[in-house]
């Protein structure tokens, strides 16, 4: 705020805190006290987000924002950022892998392999009929929740991006596609044109009128979506790997430079776990339950009270 608005060193910390509080972190006035290190990786997202927002873009851009966030933190965020997009009527290029984020928080998406935009429209339309077939393949690599755990191999697509230096084909993806043509793809013009279900439904496929009009169900091979029985969940050892007894981690932060009295926050209380061999156990919690903490404390990096 000083720099790009011009306010005062007061009024730029009484607009921190405020930004603090609308991508809603508790207590802002103490969170501006705390080093990163001090703060979970959700707050480390918030605080970034907050950083962004200060400058008062007419356009926010969000390089896979939500990565390195469990789920239950990554919702919060999401929300946030719908939210904030109304509240400060701002545009956002949101850029990321995550296709169900994608979903949940965008208007309208491009799809992009080895530098082209392979497809692009409304995400309502994109998704629910994909007409190129690396889209296709993008949506058909995710898991299904219906589908027995151990009853089905998740989908890839084969094959690998080309590196940048051997990026001259007009279709790119032809080397990976199950509809590639030697003589046509790689030689004939391609642009992008209306997919023929929606004019703002664009797809950069030369064979795009020849192709089924529905290729999410086509194709599969039996290998792809049965394993029979040697998925089987695997029987844990005789010995625990690792035991946990009563693992508790208390920090103290200091409440000013010249104090001496200091505030006491727990992030590990009486924990107990149980690991076992040929399993594995999953920790899932809120940002800042203690998650990574306890991670830290097995490893060494932490030393438990």
């Amino acid at each position: 705020p000083m720099i790009h608005g011009g306010s005062t060193q007061r009024q730029a910390r009484e607009q921190s805190v405020k930004m603090l509080g609308e991508v809603d972190l508790p207590d802002p006035e103490g969170l501006l006290k705390r080093y990163p290190h001090q703060l979970s990786g959700g707050q480390q997202q918030r605080v970034v987000i907050a950083m962004a927002l200060i400058a008062k873009p007419v356009l926010l851009i969000m390089d896979e924002p939500t990565t390195a966030l469990d789920v239950t933190v990554e919702a919060g965020v999401l929300d946030l950022v719908k939210d904030l997009r109304r509240r400060h009527r701002m545009a956002i290029l949101f850029i990321s892998h995550n296709l169900r984020t994608v979903a949940q928080v965008c208007d309208r998406v491009s799809v992009m392999y080895a530098g082209d935009i392979v497809e692009q429209g409304r995400v309502s339309s994109v998704f629910r009929a994909p007409a190129h077939p690396y889209t296709t393949g993008l949506l058909d690599c995710l898991p299904s929740l219906d589908s027995p755990k151990h009853g089905a191999r998740l989908r890839s697509i084969p094959g690998q991006v080309p590196p940048p230096s051997n990026r001259t084909a007009p279709c790119m993806f032809m080397e990976r596609c199950n509809y590639g043509l030697a003589g046509r793809c790689d030689r004939d013009h391609n642009p992008l044109r209306s997919s023929g279900q929606d004019n703002d439904h664009l797809v950069r496929c030369i064979r795009l009128d020849e192709l089924p009009a529905n290729l999410t169900d086509i194709d599969k091979d039996e290998s792809e979506t049965s394993v029979g029985a040697s998925n089987a969940e695997g029987a844990p050892t005789a010995r625990p790997v690792l035991t946990l007894r009563a693992v508790s981690k208390r920090f103290s932060q200091a409440r000013g430079l010249f104090q001496q009295r200091s505030q006491t926050v727990t992030a590990l209380d009486q924990i107990n776990l149980d690991i076992e061999g040929n399993q594995t156990l999953a920790v899932v919690g809120d940002s800042g339950s203690g998650k990574s903490t306890l991670a830290r404390a097995i490893c060494g990096l932490t030393t438990a009270d």
